[in-house]
């Protein structure tokens, strides 16, 4: 089997199965890691021949997509903000929605350089507050990184040190910010926010951790209770962002409102236009 026929191969076995939307694209990230070839080897050489033990690797890549286990996991690692984080089915696959919570993140910290210490809350694989670490190198902040999962901080603690930050990110296990006492600038929280009726239909808790997915009735059960126990341990000046689900607007405004009421609290679309970054601004 060449490069070429390996790349078709795969390509076609995704459009019969009706299995991805980029099925060329799906093709080529799996034989960057089968071969460990850059994709621009990879086009411009179709007719060099794959080691037995390479196509044995692509055909079980490609069979587990068929069985609609998600890409990330079948490559065990996933880009997000320009980093390559390490996934398994532990925790949430990093999404581009999220980055514009970590632009907001950096942009504020930038702007308060002064503030020394962060906490991102449910962390997952870590790729909020390292993706922020990450950007900002010459600052001297400091993050506390929360997960109930002690499974998903085993992955957040080897992209911790995968990426050098062992020093700088404090993995704690508890349930949202039980573990931390603060005095904290910043808060990043992407918690569980899909309505838990939703979560029975949706084809993302079917392959996703639940424990990641599912936020109660409404979908803002965990939201609500961070709001209440975080309120003592913050800066007079300080700062939360939240990802919210599209449809959660005028809950998390008013959740926040009855929290925070001398707050400056805004939501702020996303790149396709929904709602989609609950920022609660504490100015005391």
């Amino acid at each position: 089997m060449t490069i070429g026929e390996a790349l078709e191969y795969i390509r076609l076995m995704l459009l019969s199965g009706d299995i991805s939307e980029t099925p060329s694209l799906d093709a080529q990230e799996i034989l960057e890691k089968a071969t460990g070839l850059h994709r621009p080897v990879l086009l411009t050489h179709p007719d060099k021949n794959l080691s037995e033990i390479e196509k044995q690797n692509i055909l079980k890549m490609t069979e587990r997509l068929m069985q609609h286990e998600p890409l990330p996991y079948i490559l065990g690692e996933w880009g997000f903000f320009g980093n390559s984080f390490i996934v398994t089915s532990d925790v949430l696959i990093p999404r581009p929605e999220t980055e514009m919570l970590v632009e907001k993140a950096i942009q504020w910290l930038k702007q308060n350089a002064k503030v020394r210490y962060a906490v991102d809350i449910g962390t997952g694989s870590g790729c909020i507050a390292l993706s922020i670490l990450k950007s900002l190198q010459d600052q001297e902040i400091y993050f506390y990184s929360t997960d109930i999962s002690f499974d998903a901080l085993l992955v957040a603690r080897k992209n911790t040190i995968r990426m050098g930050f062992d020093r700088k990110n404090l993995l704690l296990q508890g349930d949202l910010a039980s573990p931390v006492k603060g005095p904290l600038g910043l808060v990043c929280a992407n918690l569980p926010y899909i309505p838990s009726e939703r979560c029975k239909i949706l084809n993302v808790a079917k392959t996703e951790p639940i424990l990641a997915l599912d936020g109660g009735r409404d979908g803002f059960e965990h939201y609500r209770k961070l709001f209440k126990d975080i309120q003592n341990k913050l800066l007079p000046k300080a700062i939360i962002l939240c990802e919210i689900e599209y449809s959660q607007k005028n809950i998390a405004l008013k959740a926040a409102n009855s929290y925070f009421p001398k707050a400056q609290i805004s939501v702020d679309n996303d790149y396709y236009g929904m709602p989609r970054i609950l920022s609660i601004q504490i100015q005391e």
